[in-house]
């Protein structure tokens, strides 16, 4: 991954779709708001949750 990116742009260039997932960095949730204010150090501790939806109907 390009160094220097923010988590709004961390997640285009893994090409997830924003607003499908929640992002926790360094074991901190990041809100959408602090998105772009918010940069992706190297080593930093990061998982992403994709919402999926889908069962029965």
């Amino acid at each position: 991954m390009p160094a220097g990116l923010n988590v709004r742009q961390m997640l285009l260039h893994l090409e997830l779709d924003p607003q499908r997932v929640a992002v926790e960095l360094n074991r901190t949730i990041v809100g959408k708001a602090k998105w772009d204010s918010t940069s992706v150090e190297a080593y930093a501790n990061i998982e992403i949750v994709e919402f999926v939806g889908g069962g029965r109907s």
